[in-house]
């Protein structure tokens, strides 16, 4: 496995994770009403997006 392989691999691993932990943390918060919940959900979720915006560059950046 190439190391640009292993890089795509290892940030769709991370996105995934990261979408898991979201919901789960906005579930946590519908259930306990916990705000805390609330900030990390909201907080994982703009690194999700920060990870797809950097895979997408990653994406386009490897095919030059």
């Amino acid at each position: 496995m190439s190391l640009k392989a292993f890089h795509r691999f290892f940030i769709s691993v991370a996105i995934l994770f990261c979408g898991w932990l979201s919901i789960s943390e906005y579930q946590t918060y519908t259930r306990a009403g916990q705000k805390d919940s609330l900030w990390l959900a909201i907080a994982v979720a703009a690194v999700n997006f920060a990870l797809v915006i950097y895979l997408i560059w990653f994406l386009r950046k490897s095919k030059k």
